[in-house]
Formats: C-alpha cells, structure tokens, sequence
C-alpha cells in the first residue's frame, strides 16, 4: 500500500520513539508508544488509567469469525503480537480500537497465549 507523503511543519509534533512529553505538555499522563504490526508506522497512546487507544493494533469487530482480536491487514504477525505485549506491559486495561467496542485486557492476553501456544 502507498499513500501520498504528509507535509510537515516545524509546528508538528513528531513522534520518533515512545513518547511522554507531548501529554506531559498537555497536562496529561500517558505515553505514546509506537505499536507495528498492523503497519510499520502504527502507534497507540495508553493513558495512566489504563485506556489504550490503539487504532488497528487490535480489532473487535470480526470475532465471530475467529479474528483473535486481530486487526484484518497485518504486515508482521510477530510485530502484531509483540506490540500486543508492549501495550500490556505499559498498564493497558481497556482498548479501544479504530474497529469496534472497546474490550478488557483479558482478551488480549488470551490472543497472547494461544499465539504463544503455536
């Protein structure tokens, strides 16, 4: 896939490695963290309450299908797993995703361990 270059400005904020001081600045706590798998360039904030707002690192809206939480376009499925347990190990307890409801930690973790199972 390709998609047309963005141009950026020296106003824009951008995000090179896993970041605290754009919230920080904004009075708020979280970080965000860069999650591949979906894409190389995917990147999720997790908020120090334990939201994860985590776009198409993780989908819920295709379970009945067997989707494993899955997003539907995966670049790397090692990146997609890894990224998974990033946003876990940074206090994620709800995710909410660009696709469907938001869940518990609890299905992410079960997606870990069947991953790991294989």
């Amino acid at each position: 896939m390709t998609f047309p270059s963005v141009k950026t400005t020296d106003n824009d904020h951008i995000l090179r490695k896993d970041d605290r001081s754009f919230l920080n600045a904004l009075g708020m706590e979280g970080i965000f963290i860069s999650t591949p798998g979906h894409s190389p360039d995917s990147w999720s904030l997790v908020l120090s309450d334990g939201r994860a707002f985590c776009a198409d690192a993780a989908m819920n809206f295709l379970i009945a299908l067997a989707a494993d939480y899955r997003p539907i376009f995966i670049t790397d499925e090692r990146q997609t797993y890894e990224s998974r347990s990033k946003l876990l190990s940074f206090g994620s307890k709800t995710f909410y995703t660009g696709h469907g409801p938001p869940f518990d930690k609890m299905r992410i973790e079960e997606c870990l361990q069947r991953y790991h199972k294989r």
